[in-house]
Parts: structure tokens; C-alpha cells; sequence
């Protein structure tokens, strides 16, 4: 399998995990479909994808606690930036962990078809699942991060008023973007096929759907 791009070790050996598979997988009868996005594309739509979720916890917190200044909270640009950066660094990491606790708990081998690792060109973490689950698994695992960390987060900087759980909430949302991304590709396939299976892209943004 040609990415035209030069792969980390780790990249190495999840594609071959990932050959290995589809070998197994075409031996059996199924039939491979790429739901995957360019990284331009994705780094393009992934903001655009979460905005309406972004604005979903901030208008309700706008119209009910009014506009906001980060000073009067006592906080000055210098502390706003360390925090968020900090935040985002923490948070980033324990975004990836959801995914592959979620997808861990529905593989059949659990934790052992699950991956983390660090992109350190983009200085991302990532969590791959190396085993092809049910749509609403996949889906379930990609959203939860968002959830946990961005959605159950707003709810209750709205109902609180607390201007860093707002903060926390539209971080965690914006930074699910390539999370809902994905999910659309999925949301969007239909198949004419009795089954089918998804399975991360060991190398590209996005999944693959194997159908029979």
C-alpha cells in the first residue's frame, strides 16, 4: 500500500498489522471501501464541522450569563495563554485515551487492537484501532472524547457560568473537529451489502469500510 509518503516506525507497523488484515479480510469474502480525507481537506473542515456544536454551549451561556472578559476574572493574557496551552496539552492526551478506552471496550481483543502514539511533526497524539468494529461502535469511540470533554463540559459552565469550563468546552469541541469529520464520511455511506465493517486507516485520516 502506497501512502507517497515517508511513514514513523510506528506507521510502519500499524500499516502492516493493517495488510495482514485486509488480506484476511478479502480472503473471507469482503470488499474494501476508503472513507478517508485528505489532510488539506481535513485541516480545512475540521473547524466548519464543529462550530455548530461550539455554538450550541455558547449561545446558551451567552444569553443567560451575558458577555465576558477574561480580566475581570482577575486572569491576564499571559496566564490565559499558559492555561490553555497546558489545558490543551493535557486535555489532547486524554482525548486519544477516551478513544481507545471506548474502542477497547468493544474490540473483541480489547485493549490489545488498540495504539497510541505522537505525531511530533504536528505535535499530536493519535489512538488507532487496529480492529474493524460496527458503525455505531466506530462512531461511539470517535464522538466520546467530544462528549466527555466538550459537550458534559458545557452544560454545566451553562448552567454554573464558569468562564473556564466554557473555555475547556469550545477547546475540546473545536479540537474534536477531524473526530466529526470522520463521522460524517460514515454517516454519509450507505451499502447495499448484509454487512459491514469499519476499521481505522493505519496511515490516513479517516476509516475503512469492509463490506459482504
Amino acid at each position: 500500500m502506497d501512502t507517497g509518503r515517508e511513514l514513523s516506525p510506528q506507521e510502519r507497523k500499524r500499516l502492516l498489522k493493517f495488510e495482514a488484515l485486509f488480506a484476511q479480510m478479502e480472503a473471507a469474502g469482503w470488499k474494501p471501501k476508503y472513507l478517508t480525507w485528505s489532510l488539506t481537506a481535513a485541516n480545512v473542515l475540521a473547524l466548519p464541522a464543529a462550530l455548530p456544536f461550539a455554538l450550541a454551549v455558547f449561545i446558551p451561556y451567552y444569553k443567560l450569563h451575558g458577555t465576558f472578559c477574561p480580566l475581570t476574572y482577575g486572569l491576564n493574557f499571559l496566564n490565559i495563554f499558559l492555561m490553555m496551552f497546558a489545558g490543551v496539552l493535557i486535555l489532547s492526551v486524554v482525548h486519544e485515551l477516551i478513544h481507545g478506552l471506548t474502542w477497547g471496550i468493544f474490540a473483541k481483543n480489547h485493549f490489545s487492537s488498540i495504539s497510541f502514539g505522537f505525531i511530533l511533526k504536528s505535535l499530536n497524539p493519535y489512538c488507532n484501532c487496529s480492529e474493524p468494529l460496527k458503525k455505531w461502535q466506530y462512531i461511539t469511540g470517535a464522538l466520546m472524547p467530544i462528549i466527555v470533554l466538550g459537550i458534559i463540559p458545557g452544560i454545566f459552565a451553562v448552567k454554573t457560568g464558569s468562564i473556564l469550563l466554557l473555555f475547556m468546552s469550545i477547546l475540546m469541541i473545536f479540537g474534536g473537529g477531524g473526530d466529526i469529520l470522520i463521522v460524517l464520511k460514515l454517516l454519509f455511506h450507505r451499502s447495499e451489502k448484509a454487512e459491514v465493517l469499519y476499521c481505522d486507516h493505519p496511515t490516513d485520516f479517516g476509516a475503512v469500510a469492509f463490506e459482504r
